[in-house]
């Protein structure tokens, strides 16, 4: 399911995000966008990442790793997740559902 909107909270990306570097924030504000126009796990797929973020593989593989480290994304059967937007993405079901 796409969701075509999903809550944001500008307070907690900024305050979670801290110590990350511009290009860090921007892919993972990325992966996560990505996730939630899947409605769900991104496949861990470095090239096609790589492409979204447009920068190379080898880029998109160092911020990858660092994000992981971080445990701002996990990685889960081949699929980049992350708990957080699993929540939204549920809660945005949740209201599809009810308002159907």
């Amino acid at each position: 399911m796409t969701l075509p909107w999903y809550r944001r909270y500008p307070d907690n990306f900024i305050a979670g995000t801290v110590g990350l570097t511009l290009e860090e924030k921007g892919a993972y504000s990325l992966v996560l966008d990505l996730m939630y126009v899947r409605g769900g796990p991104v496949p861990d797929e470095p090239r096609y990442i790589a492409g979204v973020c447009n920068c190379s593989v080898r880029k998109w593989n160092a911020i990858r790793d660092r994000l992981i480290a971080l445990g701002k994304i996990q990685v889960v059967d081949g699929f980049l997740t992350n708990h957080r937007a699993e929540e939204e993405i549920e809660i945005g079901r949740k209201i599809a559902r009810e308002m159907a």
